[in-house]
């Protein structure tokens, strides 16, 4: 640690997480004044960045303000404080300050001075009440985490933060919002969930900028008319399941038509779901689980972006088998009946089957190999039509995506697919493969009519390095040349 420290002083970073430190490490204060023989007094530089995180320090030192004014980042999470103590505010420089997960009770207000500090994380901690001077001066505040906790109200002044864009109270005792909460005009995401809140304030709709709003698990009782910010058209995510909202306000969903795109309802006590969500063109996700639902509106079927319909544990007389996909539960709705009138034709799914059916699959399937490669560490990849259905509705095979994403490859299967143009030229480049040490293409359908590229085998595939088994079994193939080994040469997969 004592060399970690000289560096600092030369860098301006420190970084001691997880070193089972107990005390604060008094060196890094007034660092002028702890300088070795050796070290030149010109070249120092104050901490700009401070990694304590980790550790069992108990106590924050009074004269921490020593560290100087350019600390920007402090990083004391996962201790055992139990206050954030007024002497923090002598770091006038700072940025963002983490003192999550600690045993926290008591926040000074003095803390409110920093009004450089852009992002304050108070998460997991015992804190039972933040005091109203805290946000008097915290005017470039735009994160503020203060999530299990515990919390039972918040002070009027928490309207202070003009600039806030993010709020997390979740996992608190909260009852109720002050009014003053209307005047967060930059804020963007609130989150709310597992608190016990009854309604929300008349001023929250006046929160415009506002696009994802999570309340879930409170004890709010009926549809928040009026109170949801439905006049500004940007809110997209909102989460009031585990409410006991018996029923949803048509004239208040209405607001949320143009910009809505995820709503979570599950366990809400609803008995029906409006018509008008039908025309919600925008709406990508919508999960009604654990209702009293006896039926869902077929209209719903048509809304043209909507990939994830969720109505299991409701009264509903199907069986979940009927419906294992949203794609089968969307079809089954629009057999039974036709989209809502007041969604444009030109916005509705269903108008040419055949289309929508080729535009879902390349979707489906682009969406699976995005998923597929996400990791870049993967040594195995197996696309199997007999697995996945959407797989056996593939005419070509996404070669761009395959070939610029191999590299790490040992083991590739292509089975059960009906390729009828057959495995493209070049698909294998040997360059790129030189881990691969096993090839299956089996039950492909290549014959006569999807003949196996000639220059597929005889030319990248004898060239992988690596490869040691070849498996082009199940196919319809007459004919398949390699080329007459010279001297002691074989392919390498000979076996």
């Amino acid at each position: 640690m004592h060399k970690l420290i000289r560096q600092s002083r030369t860098s301006g970073v420190l970084n001691l997480p997880g070193r089972g430190l107990k005390v604060f490490p008094f060196a890094i204060v007034n660092p002028f004044e702890n300088l070795e023989e050796d070290e030149n007094v010109q070249s120092v530089v104050m901490l700009e960045r401070l990694n304590l995180a980790d550790n069992e320090i108990d106590e924050i030192p009074e004269d921490v303000g020593g560290i100087g004014p350019v600390l920007t980042h402090f990083l004391l999470r996962g201790n055992s404080l139990v206050q954030a103590p007024r002497q923090l505010a002598e770091l006038v420089g700072l940025k963002l300050l983490d003192m999550s997960r600690n045993q926290i009770r008591e926040v000074d207000e003095a803390l409110g001075t920093l009004n450089s500090l852009t992002e304050l994380n108070l998460s997991h901690n015992s804190i039972a009440e933040l005091p109203a001077g805290l946000f008097s001066g915290l005017s470039s505040l735009l994160t503020l985490n203060v999530a299990k906790n515990s919390l039972t109200e918040l002070p009027a002044a928490i309207g202070s933060l003009r600039v806030c864009r993010v709020l997390v109270l979740s996992d608190n005792q909260i009852t109720a919002l002050p009014d003053s909460t209307g005047d967060l005009a930059m804020l963007q995401i609130l989150s709310l969930s597992r608190n016990r809140i009854v309604s929300l304030p008349a001023r929250f709709a006046a929160l415009g900028a506002l696009r994802e709003f999570e309340a879930d698990s409170n004890r709010i009782e009926a549809w928040p008319a009026g109170s949801l910010p439905t006049q500004h058209g940007v809110l997209e995510k909102l989460n009031l399941g585990g409410n006991p909202i018996p029923r949803l306000d048509e004239a208040g969903l209405l607001g949320l038509r143009p910009s809505l795109r995820e709503l979570y309802l599950t366990r809400c006590k609803l008995s029906e779901v409006p018509e008008v969500l039908g025309t919600f063109s925008a709406l990508q996700v919508l999960h009604l689980n654990d209702n009293e639902l006896t039926d869902v509106p077929e209209a719903l079927g048509y809304l043209p972006k909507l990939t994830s319909l969720l109505i299991r544990g409701n009264r509903i007389r199907r069986k979940r088998t009927d419906f294992p996909t949203t794609v089968k539960l969307l079809d089954y709705l629009r057999s039974r009946g036709p989209p809502h009138p007041d969604l444009p034709p030109d916005q509705r799914a269903g108008g040419d089957p055949a289309a929508e059916e080729e535009s879902g699959v390349a979707a489906a399937v682009d969406e699976l190999y995005k998923q597929v490669f996400a990791a870049k560490s993967y040594r195995k990849l197996v696309l199997r039509g007999d697995e996945e259905p959407l797989l056996k509705q593939l005419t070509e095979l996404p070669v761009a995506m395959i070939k610029d994403n191999l590299s790490r490859l040992d083991d590739l299967a292509l089975s059960h697919l009906a390729l009828p143009l057959g495995v493209p030229p070049g698909l294998f480049p040997a360059p790129a493969l030189k881990s691969l040490r096993m090839l299956e293409v089996s039950k492909c359908a290549l014959g006569q009519d999807s003949p196996l590229p000639r220059d597929l085998f005889c030319g990248p595939v004898t060239q992988l390095p690596s490869l040691r088994i070849l498996r082009i079994r199940g196919n319809r193939l007459t004919d398949l040349a390699f080329p007459a080994p010279t001297g002691d040469e074989h392919p390498p997969f000979a076996r």
